[in-house]
């Protein structure tokens, strides 16, 4: 593991050249991060993983789900594998088309908006992220994401996940604390 690496993979999706934003909105950037994470392999193993995880973990914490659908890591993989193999492969081209992937599985639920904007509504318009991440509120709105982001990475990886009765009970007891 690299830490500069992933450090320079969320960097990267947020920088600015003299006044130029490449990736200037919510959906290139996190397309920019993917392509980071695939591409700059700041991991020995799991890159696309944490590509796809990364991803959806951004548009949570911007208020959006990501729906991780069953091609999800054959995408990450192909991009992967085009990435390596094209000689002078163009980011910006695979940026476009990540983001043109990722279009169509960005939505967000009555539920998890509402536990969103709930939060967000405690903080300045000029907070932060790490505000965000230490506001009150944030462990149950956090839960909401992490059960269903694991619940969905071990169907695509074949793996049991725990009943709905242990994941409502984790959520009630962070939502205690």
């Amino acid at each position: 593991m690299s830490p500069g690496m992933i450090e320079g993979c969320i960097e990267w999706a947020r920088t600015d050249v003299y006044n130029f934003i490449p990736f200037p909105n919510l959906l290139k950037r996190a397309a920019a991060m993917m392509y980071a994470y695939i591409t700059f392999h700041p991991f020995a193993d799991g890159n696309k993983r944490t590509s796809l995880m990364t991803t959806s973990f951004f548009f949570f914490i911007n208020g959006y789900t990501f729906r991780i659908t069953d091609d999800a890591p054959d995408f990450a993989l192909e991009t992967a594998r085009r990435c390596e193999r094209e000689e002078g492969h163009s980011p910006s081209h695979e940026i476009e088309r990540i983001s043109t992937w990722l279009r169509s599985r960005i939505g967000y639920s009555v539920f998890t908006l509402a536990t969103y904007r709930k939060v967000r509504s405690r903080l300045a318009q000029s907070a932060t992220t790490q505000d965000l991440l230490q506001a009150k509120g944030w462990d149950t709105y956090y839960v909401l994401w992490r059960i269903e982001t694991t619940q969905r990475f071990a169907q695509l990886v074949g793996h049991k996940t725990h009943g709905a009765a242990h994941l409502l009970r984790q959520l009630l007891t962070m939502s205690e604390e």
